[in-house]
């Protein structure tokens, strides 16, 4: 089962409840963050807040529910960020070692430059005297302004060093703090004019009204339609328990008819089904012994814009896996403009493949949800199709992305744009949905493999390649090196198979970066009958205590 969330608008005569909601919610959870940050134990906090604030357990829990994970989500981001900072500054260190050394050399060479002798005269080519061109002066004309620009970026990256550094402690120090409200919004408050506020009331009071724009209520499955305080009859109306606090205003209850889900409400249906379902209860017991089969049913009231939407929680039964491995499989290749995708039958062999275009450079956060969203229907149904699973690569750009400063523009803003975390969530959202599994595969090498051995017998760009390595390898098919390659690397049978790729990728790695050479690699023999190999125009003869003992594809 897969937790989904859905979202409808609510109507207009809502607005004053929810936003008297907002307020008391905002109120409790403030202060229950504030007493939880200054050691206070919980459990005595639940009979205070319940009295000093009028609400019940059940509120209660879920808005302790709500800071808990706010608590834990800060910590882990704080975590996060000090990794990140730590390995941002392990970068810096390294480029500024790498400048010092730079700037070593360059000292050594003005050196040189000052103490040589050079010529002022020389003979022409009619034995006459001329002046010499002094090649030397411009030399350490060049050489000097290499060093001043060295110099610079020196001074600057000790700055920038610093600065981190500076940070890194900060954050190790500093207490936990949430906004609640958005930091953003209360960084505004110091520049009002350009925020556009009149003045610090207006400020204020947009800050309120931001701080209580939501609230929740938990379910459980062992609950009343999944939920003790927020109850969804069949028929769509949503009927909500109203706070003591809140009672004399709006009474117990407050009912909200015509609730209904553009997207999944049959998700909504098959649970309140199982709801409606009766109760098995054991002599003894109190509690439903059959409430594990039940879904809890959890809202959040969210405003947005000025208008107020529930979104509704709950577990999805996802359906039967209905692809199988003996079928083959089909690997996934993201790249910062395409997905490249490959599926082979059970014994490897390439069956389809396709390339989808998906740009998302300059794009906006919902643009590429859209673009990355298209692409994963496309693949799914292209697997399900053929009753195949789907491989993807278990990849991670944190580290990659803390060392963006010490790299080139171009690098870092494909980089910057490549999410490939939020492909890969929602890749595996669309599996679960359609009944198709994923397999998660290491990647190394994937693009090289390809390159070396797929890219010409099949006639694929370099992506469906690596996607057809992906695939290979869900099935634990192995990679061997052909026959035109291992003549220039050594076979070691004793070592895995990736050591002789990694070799073979440190001597070819011009060739790499220019992969249109692939299409013209091949093994031919020459004069003398020696096996060579020609990759990319290279070729060299097969040398003592080499062995062309791969798989030739």
């Amino acid at each position: 089962m897969s937790t989904v969330t859905l979202q409808t608008r609510l109507p207009e005569d809502v607005a004053p409840f929810c936003a008297a909601m907002g307020q008391l919610y905002g109120s409790v959870t403030h202060a229950l963050f504030v007493a939880l940050q200054r050691g206070k134990v919980l459990t005595d906090l639940k009979r205070e807040y319940q009295a000093r604030f009028r609400i019940n357990a059940r509120q209660f829990n879920a808005m302790a529910t709500e800071v808990q994970g706010m608590i834990r989500s800060a910590q882990e981001c704080r975590a996060l960020q000090i990794e990140q900072l730590s390995g941002r500054i392990a970068s810096a260190e390294k480029g500024l070692r790498a400048l010092e050394r730079q700037a070593a050399k360059l000292t050594r060479e003005r050196a040189a430059l000052r103490t040589a002798r050079v010529k002022k005269y020389r003979a022409n080519k009619h034995g006459q005297r001329q002046p010499c061109l002094r090649a030397d002066e411009t030399l350490a004309a060049v050489v000097l302004a290499e060093a001043t620009k060295i110099d610079f970026n020196l001074h600057q990256k000790r700055r920038r060093l610093e600065t981190l550094r500076l940070r890194l402690a900060h954050l190790e120090q500093s207490p936990l703090s949430v906004a609640f409200g958005s930091k953003k919004l209360w960084h505004a408050q110091f520049t009002l004019e350009e925020n556009g506020y009149a003045d610090h009331r207006t400020w204020l009071a947009e800050w309120q009204e931001r701080r209580s724009s939501q609230f929740f209520l938990l379910g459980s499955g062992d609950e009343t339609v999944g939920c003790q305080v927020c109850q969804l009859r069949p028929e769509g109306t949503l009927r909500v328990r109203v706070p003591d606090a809140l009672a004399n205003e709006y009474r117990q209850y407050v009912e909200i008819p015509g609730i209904r889900f553009a997207y999944g409400q049959e998700i909504v249906d098959a649970a309140l089904a199982l709801h409606a379902q009766p109760r098995a209860r054991v002599a003894g017991e109190k509690r439903d012994t059959h409430a594990h089969g039940k879904p809890a049913l959890s809202y959040r009231f969210l405003r947005k814009d000025g208008v107020w939407y529930v979104h509704l929680s709950t577990e999805r039964v996802d359906p039967p896996i209905i692809s199988r491995r003996v079928r083959g499989a089909l690997g996934v290749d993201l790249n910062a403009d395409t997905v490249a995708w490959a599926a082979c039958d059970g014994e490897g062999n390439l069956a389809r493949h396709g390339l989808i275009r998906t740009p998302v450079r300059d794009r906006s956060e919902q643009q590429i949800a859209a673009t990355y969203g298209d692409a994963c229907v496309r693949i799914v149904a292209a697997a399900q199709a053929l009753g195949v699973p789907v491989v993807c690569e278990k990849l991670d750009f944190s580290k990659r992305k803390q060392e963006l400063h010490e790299r080139g523009r171009r690098y870092s803003r494909m980089l910057s744009s490549f999410a490939y975390s939020r492909f890969a969530g929602m890749l595996a959202s669309a599996c679960a949905r359609s009944g198709v599994e994923l397999v998660r595969v290491k990647p190394p090498y994937s693009s090289v493999i390809g390159l070396v051995k797929f890219l010409t017998i099949y006639g694929l760009e370099s992506g469906g390649a690596a996607a057809l390595v992906l695939a290979r390898r869900a099935l634990g098919l192995s990679e061997r090196l052909p026959d035109c390659v291992t003549l220039r690397v050594p076979v070691d049978s004793g070592r895995h198979m990736w050591c002789h790729w990694a070799r073979f990728k440190r001597e070819h790695t011009a060739e790499l970066r220019t992969r249109h050479v692939f299409f013209r690699s091949k093994r031919r023999p020459n004069r003398a009958g020696e096996v060579t190999l020609d990759v990319g125009g290279l070729a060299a003869p097969a040398g003592p205590g080499y062995q062309a003992s791969g798989v030739a594809v």
